[in-house]
C-alpha cells in the first residue's frame, strides 16, 4: 500500500482540492521527532523529486511552472495561495470586457476568453466537443464543471410545467397611400397621375362573404315590371293621341302632367261654421255657433253601421264536444258557485233568508217539537207550500212557452236564408203545367221556401224560375225533379204510389248565382208566343232565360 504523502496531485486540480487533501493527510512529526534512518530517506526522496523536475523542467519549460511539489513533511504549502487565482481570474475578467468593447465597435461578436488548460491523457482527457457548450468549443476552452452533459430539454416534461402557446397576433397592415411618381417617371409617362400609382407590395385582406337579402330580386323585378307598364301605357296613350288627330304631344304620364289644385278658401266641413266661408271668420270671430241653422246641436249622432260588400270572413271554431261526465262536472260547478253567491247576498241582509223546503215525508224531521204540538196545523202549511211550489214551477214553463206568432216567426227564420251576398237560381223546362194540382205544388213549395221567380204558361213549353237559398233551391229541385209525377195528371206525388217522374217531362236547364234577385214575389204568366214572353221578362232583366230555355239540347 502506497504512501498518501507520496501521491502527486492532479495539474487540474484547484486550491481548494490540494488544500482539502493536505488536510486529510495524516500529520508527520516535526523534523526533531524523525530517527536518523528516515530523515534520510526522506532527503534521498525529495532530491530525486528535485532531479526529476529540473529535468522536466528542461524539456518543457512552459509546464514547469504548472506542476505542483509535493509538499515536504513537517513544511509549509510551496504552491501559491488562492489570491493569486482569483487575481487571474479578475484579470482575464477585465481583458475579455475590453475584447468584448473592441469588437463590438468592430462589428463582430465577442468571444469569452478561458484559461488554458494542458491536455492530459487518461482520466485527465478533455471532454469531446460536442457535449462542451458553445461557448468552449474550442481545443483550448476551460470546461464548466457545473454544466450539463446533455443539452436542456425543448419541452415541458411535466405536464404541470407546460405552458399554453400563444396565439401569433395578427398585425393589422394599413394600406400604404398612394405615393407621388418619381421626376423620373413623370418625364417618362407624363399622363401619369399621382393618384393612380398603386403601392407596390400592397397586401390584399381578404373580404368576408356578403349574403343577399331575401327578397333583394324580387323588388328588382317588380321594379323592371313596374317601369315596363308604365312604358306600355305611354305608347297606348300616344297611340290614342294620334288616332284622334291631336297634334300637340301630351305628356300624361309624366310629373309635369300632374298638378297639384290650389287648397280652397275653407273645406267643406267647416264652411256651415264661418259666415264668410272663409278661414279669416275665425280671427273675427264670425263663426256660427247657434241658432236654427248651426249644425252643433247637444245631440250626438250615431252612424248606422254598414256590412261591407266583400266576402264573409271563416266561420269561427267550433267548440270541443264534452263527454257526459264532462258536461256533469261543469253544471256542478256552475250551481255551486251560484249557491255560494245567493249564500253571500243572503248574509249581507240583501236577499232574504229562504224558507225550509218541508214535505210530507221529511215533516217531522224539519220542523221537530212544533210537529207534535200541533201535527194538524202543521200539516196543512206543509201542503199549502207544496201546493204553491207546483203552481210556481207551472207558471214559470208558462212564460218559457212560445205564442203562436213567436213560433211561427221562429220557422219563418229556419227557412228564410241570407241571400245579401249570393242568390241561387234554378231554371226548369217543363212539358205540360195545365194541371191544376202541379200548379198548386209549384207556388206552394215557392212561398213556403220563401222563394222568387215566376213561372211562364205556354203552349210548347213552359219555364219556371225560382230564386232563393241553398237549402231552399235543394228542396225545391227534389219537388219538380223526384215528388211531382209528371205523366200522370191525376198523380198528386210521388209519394201516394206513383212511378215517378218520366226524365222527359220535367229538366233542370240552369242552376248558378247571381249578385240579386230579378223578381221580388213568385207569380204565375200566360204567354201566347215568344215575344210575349220575352217582353215580360225583359221588364225583369230576366230574357236570357227564355232564351236558355227554348235552346236547351234536350227535345221534348
Amino acid at each position: 500500500m502506497s504512501d498518501p504523502a507520496r501521491k502527486r496531485p492532479a495539474d487540474w486540480e484547484s486550491d481548494s482540492a490540494a488544500a482539502k487533501k493536505a488536510k486529510d493527510a495524516p500529520q508527520t512529526p516535526a523534523s526533531g521527532s524523525l530517527n536518523p534512518a528516515e530523515l534520510d530517506r526522506l532527503r534521498r526522496e525529495v532530491a530525486a523529486r528535485a532531479a526529476m523536475l529540473k529535468a522536466q523542467a528542461a524539456r518543457n519549460p512552459s509546464s514547469a511552472p504548472t506542476s505542483a511539489p509535493v509538499p515536504l513533511p513537517g513544511s509549509a504549502d510551496p504552491r501559491p495561495p488562492p489570491s493569486r487565482f482569483r487575481l487571474e481570474e479578475t484579470r482575464l475578467k477585465v481583458q475579455q470586457a475590453l475584447q468584448n468593447v473592441q469588437m463590438s465597435s468592430a462589428g463582430a461578436s465577442p468571444r469569452p476568453i478561458l484559461p488554458e488548460r494542458p491536455r492530459g491523457a487518461g482520466l485527465k482527457i478533455d471532454l469531446p466537443p460536442e457535449l462542451l457548450n458553445s461557448s468552449s468549443s474550442s481545443s483550448t476552452g476551460y470546461r464548466r464543471y457545473n454544466m450539463p452533459l446533455l443539452p436542456p430539454s425543448a419541452f415541458a416534461t411535466v405536464k404541470a410545467n407546460m405552458r399554453v402557446p400563444e396565439k401569433p397576433v395578427r398585425k393589422e397592415t394599413k394600406p400604404e397611400k398612394p405615393g407621388k411618381p418619381a421626376p423620373a417617371e413623370k418625364a417618362k409617362n407624363p399622363y401619369l397621375e399621382p393618384g393612380l400609382v398603386q403601392a407596390v407590395g400592397k397586401s390584399r385582406d381578404a373580404r368576408p362573404l356578403k349574403f343577399v337579402q331575401p327578397g333583394k330580386y324580387v323588388q328588382i323585378a317588380k321594379q323592371v315590371r313596374a317601369q315596363e307598364m308604365l312604358e306600355r301605357l305611354k305608347k297606348q296613350i300616344e297611340m290614342t293621341v294620334k288616332k284622334t288627330g291631336m297634334d300637340v304631344e301630351l305628356d300624361l304620364v309624366s310629373d309635369h302632367a300632374l298638378r297639384i289644385e290650389r287648397p280652397p278658401d275653407a273645406e267643406w266641413w267647416d264652411t256651415q261654421l264661418l259666415e264668410t266661408g272663409s278661414y279669416e271668420d275665425v280671427a273675427n270671430g264670425k263663426l256660427v255657433l247657434e241658432g236654427d241653422d248651426c249644425i252643433i246641436t247637444n245631440l250626438i249622432q250615431h252612424p248606422i253601421p254598414v256590412q261591407p260588400p266583400a266576402e264573409p270572413g271563416p266561420p269561427p271554431p267550433k267548440p270541443v264536444m264534452l263527454t257526459e261526465k264532462e258536461r256533469k262536472k261543469l253544471r256542478r260547478q256552475r250551481r255551486a258557485e251560484a249557491l255560494k253567491e245567493k249564500q253571500e247576498k243572503i248574509r249581507l241582509g240583501l236577499l232574504p233568508p229562504e224558507q225550509p223546503k218541508v214535505k210530507i215525508s221529511n215533516l217531522m224531521r224539519v220542523l221537530g217539537a212544533e210537529a207534535v204540538q200541533d201535527p194538524t196545523k202543521v200539516e196543512q202549511q206543509v201542503r199549502a207550500q207544496v201546493a204553491q211550489r207546483l203552481a210556481t214551477h207551472k207558471k214559470h214553463n208558462e212564460s218559457m212557452k212560445l205564442t203562436d206568432e213567436q213560433r211561427k216567426q221562429k220557422k219563418r227564420n229556419k227557412l228564410m236564408e241570407d241571400t245579401s251576398k249570393a242568390v241561387q237560381v234554378a231554371v226548369f223546362r217543363v212539358k205540360n203545367l195545365s194541371h191544376p194540382l202541379h200548379r198548386n205544388k209549384i207556388d206552394l213549395n215557392a212561398q213556403q221556401n220563401f222563394l222568387t221567380g215566376v213561372a211562364i204558361l205556354h203552349e210548347g213549353s213552359n219555364l219556371v224560375v225560382v230564386e232563393g237559398g241553398p237549402k231552399a233551391i235543394r228542396r225545391y229541385k227534389k219537388l219538380m225533379l223526384r215528388r211531382i209525377n209528371w205523366s200522370d195528371a191525376t198523380a198528386a206525388d210521388n209519394d201516394e204510389g206513383g212511378e215517378g217522374p218520366s226524365s222527359k217531362d220535367c229538366v233542370q236547364v240552369w242552376e248558378g248565382e247571381v249578385q240579386r234577385r230579378f223578381f221580388d214575389s213568385f207569380r204565375f204568366k200566360k204567354c201566347d208566343s215568344d215575344t210575349s214572353a220575352k217582353q215580360f221578362l225583359e221588364k225583369f232583366g230576366a230574357a236570357h232565360y227564355w232564351e236558355a230555355a227554348r235552346n236547351y239540347s234536350d227535345v221534348i
